[in-house]
């Protein structure tokens, strides 16, 4: 599907929604959960996903956690850190989305009001005017 929407969207960006991401590996993640409870694995995961880091934190928590719990030969989060560029926030900060605040899934859409670059206030069904406005 990327290559398909770069040849017919070519200035488009296209990423995975963390959601889904997170729910199609699930079944191997509630195994890590489980096995390191004791330690609060599911925390620090999460916490490295969607706290606001940059890239560069980024690598350095999620090595950190592959230390910490001897998970350097474990498939699903290998998988997961293989495509990290599609899927985790801190890989999008730097660009600027023409869809800022609008989202795809369900739990997402609910989220209104977030401001735009300009300084307006969206919801999940409205699209930023101030492109369209003519320079004073």
């Amino acid at each position: 599907m990327p290559i398909a929407l770069g040849r017919v969207f070519p200035n488009t960006i296209h990423r995975l929604c963390l959601w889904h991401v997170q729910n199609r590996y699930m079944p191997h993640l509630n195994e890590l959960y489980a096995r390191f409870e004791d330690m609060d694995f599911k925390t620090r995961f999460q916490s490295i996903i969607h706290h606001p880091l940059n890239e560069m934190e980024f690598e350095a928590a999620w090595q950190m956690m592959l230390d910490d719990f001897h998970l350097h030969e474990n498939n699903t989060l290998a998988r997961l850190y293989e495509i990290r560029k599609d899927w985790v926030p801190a890989f999008f900060q730097r660009r600027l989305l023409w869809s800022y605040g609008l989202y795809t899934t369900k739990r997402e859409h609910e989220q209104v009001g977030e401001e735009c670059p300009h300084g307006c206030k969206h919801t999940a069904s409205s699209i930023c005017k101030a492109n369209d406005e003519a320079p004073a």
